[in-house]
This record gives C-alpha cells, structure tokens and sequence, in this order.
C-alpha cells in the first residue's frame, strides 16, 4: 500500500486533534463535545500508524483501497457526532422553550404584585413621593436585573397582598436542571 496516504491521514488527523485541544484551552469548544472529536481522531491516527489493521479490515468487508475504508469510518464517525449535536440542540430547544415561558409567568407576576403594590399605596393614601421620603423602596423591575429590595412588600404593606397569584406547581418544571 501507499504509506504516502497514510502519512497524509495521520498529519491531519495530529492536526485535527491539535486543533480541539486548542479551542479547549481557549474555552471554545466544551469538553464534553470534545471528547468525541478526540477520539475520533485518535481512532484515525491509530489506523494510520498501523495500517494492516486497516488493510486486514478492508478485506474483511470486501473493500480493494484500504484508504478509502479510512475515510469511510471518517464519514460514519461525523455522521454519529452530528447526530448526538443534533440530539443535543433539540434538548437545549426544549429547555429554552420551558425557560421562556416560565420567565413570561414570572414577569406576569411581578406585574401583578406591583400593581398591588400601587393600589395599597393609593388605598393608605400614600403617593409615590411620599413613601420615597418615608424611605419605603417600591421597585422598578423593568430596569434593573435583580431585585435590591430594602423593604419586602409584607413591610410595604401586608395585608393587601393576595396570596392566591402564586401559580400552581407545574411539573414540566422539574425537568430544568
């Protein structure tokens, strides 16, 4: 056999493997993905190094140019690795799909609490100047990211909430992790 191919075969497959390791180290490419780019890669230098294993399977299945077989494994082992990515873009689809709405309830809510907020404010009679002088924090959710609270709404004012808006446990919920 032509051990030019082989040679070929194993340089990029070294070069393959040198770039996942690259992009690991630079923190492009998650390990878990990696680890099966890297072993492919690793199969391939293998079969290079050491072609009769190559050429002694070759026989086996009845194909003539033992480098076409490499090259065969090469398309199957992509094939395979596209579709756990495949498998895993549909996962993370769902989780987003989950999260999205979960997120569009809780904001439903926060909407809800300041309106009771406001309300229980007007019903005591106090206006928004006022309770900033008395140094009770109503929040303004829609800009800022978290919640930096100096007074929960039960100190703002406990007996107007309603404690019924909290929604109902939702199992498809549990699956997030």
């Amino acid at each position: 056999m032509n051990l030019n191919v082989y040679f070929v075969s194993f340089c990029i497959s070294l070069a393959f493997a040198t770039t996942i390791l690259y992009l690991i180290r630079k923190r492009k490419l998650k390990e878990q993905y990696a680890l099966l780019w890297l072993l492919m890669s690793a199969i391939m230098m293998v079969l290079s190094l050491f072609p009769s294993i190559l050429d002694e399977l070759a026989v086996r299945i009845g194909i003539f140019y033992a480098p076409s077989l490499l090259y065969l494994l090469s398309v199957v082992a992509i094939l395979f690795i596209l579709l756990h990515l495949t498998i895993t873009v549909s996962s993370l689809t769902n989780r987003v799909v989950v999260l999205t709405q979960t997120l569009g309830l809780t904001e439903e809510r926060i909407q809800k609490l300041e309106k009771q907020v406001e309300k229980a404010a007007e019903a005591q009679g106090i206006t928004i100047a006022e309770e900033e002088k008395q140094g009770i924090a109503i929040p303004d959710f829609s800009q800022s990211p978290g919640l930096s609270l100096k007074h929960s709404y039960d100190q703002v004012c406990p007996s107007s909430l309603d404690r019924d808006v909290v929604p109902p446990h939702d199992p498809s919920r549990e699956e997030i992790r």
